[in-house]
């Protein structure tokens, strides 16, 4: 980073009254756009993004408009919990957010939720997640700023990842994918109306010690179908089918009658967009060491994900 950035952020946390629990959190890799630093003021603990470009990324702008606008909403979940805005501004050209430090357990990595957090009766909680966010989105001017993720980006995804499908899916079953997205284009286009996380894998959901949820990391929300943050929970939990199973039981009870039909097909639509880059992501030996341990082998992984994948009739699980 270079010399006249870190001055500002100093200058920054110096304004703010604010010490750096780690120094170590001011040495950033050159390629970072946004500096996460945990930080203090006397027993209060905070989180302060600083946008290192004075060119503000879209994602980085998108987290500050969230948690303007939902600041105080998703604090009203009976399971979820969102971190407090604290702050937020600009200095010398390079923005700023300020938000509470959560203390939580990670509920697992970017690939799979720890078995412990598998358990049914944290089924509500995470239940809530998807049903709550879609509520509270509603109502909102969020089309300006949210990236719709609709037919017509859908399409344009899977033929921009063509060769990462192909190589997991297979020609046969990459070509049918295809036609999936272009037969339910206009109405994936006519329900891309609810608010979702994007990018809600275990590393970004907590464990927290009042036995609520923690939902970090608001710079990939979008407009999507109202299916989209389940079937991501839903993926990430492949180590315990059975609870899968129940999870999925749980959603359908809980999803209004006329809305089941359009429900199974966006799950069926999510699972055929998302699971083919998971099995791609999950390719890299050394990222499946980093991430399980070393407890669970690569062909271990590769023979869970076939399962899901050997026909994609998936609606069946409703």
């Amino acid at each position: 980073m270079k010399k006249q950035t870190l001055n500002i952020v100093e200058k920054l946390l110096a304004d703010l009254k604010l010490e750096v629990i780690n120094p170590k959190n001011l040495i950033f890799p050159q390629h970072e756009e946004v500096a996460k630093i945990f930080c203090r003021k006397r027993k209060e603990k905070f989180v302060l993004k600083v946008q290192l470009t004075k060119k503000p990324s879209p994602a980085f702008l998108r987290e500050i408009w969230f948690h303007k606008i939902f600041n105080n909403k998703l604090r009203q979940s009976r399971y979820c919990r969102l971190q407090k805005l604290k702050g937020r501004g600009k200095k010398e050209g390079l923005n700023w957010l300020l938000l509470e430090f959560l203390e939580g357990e990670k509920t697992g990595n970017v690939f799979a939720f720890d078995k412990k957090f598998l358990r049914d009766k944290l089924i509500p909680h995470f239940l809530d997640f998807p049903f709550f966010v879609s509520k509270i989105g509603k109502g909102k001017r969020v089309n300006r700023i949210l990236t719709k993720r609709n037919g017509d980006f859908f399409l344009k995804s899977i033929d921009k990842d063509k060769n990462k499908y192909v190589k997991v899916l297979g020609q046969g079953d990459y070509a049918y994918v295809l036609r999936e997205f272009r037969r339910y284009k206009n109405l994936l286009n006519r329900y891309c109306t609810t608010l979702t996380h994007r990018d809600n894998h275990p590393a970004n959901v907590l464990w927290g010690k009042n036995k609520k949820l923690i939902i970090l990391d608001w710079s990939d929300a979008s407009l999507s179908n109202f299916m989209y943050d389940f079937t991501d929970l839903w993926l990430h939990s492949w180590q315990k089918r059975s609870w899968q199973e129940k999870f999925a039981q749980s959603f359908d009870k809980k999803i209004k009658k006329e809305d089941k039909l359009e429900a199974k097909l966006f799950f069926k639509l999510n699972l055929l967009f998302l699971l083919p880059i998971e099995m791609h992501n999950l390719q890299n030996e050394k990222m499946v060491n980093w991430a399980f341990k070393g407890k669970i082998s690569l062909s271990f992984i590769r023979q869970a994900f076939h399962t899901h994948s050997k026909n994609f009739n998936f609606a069946k699980t409703l």
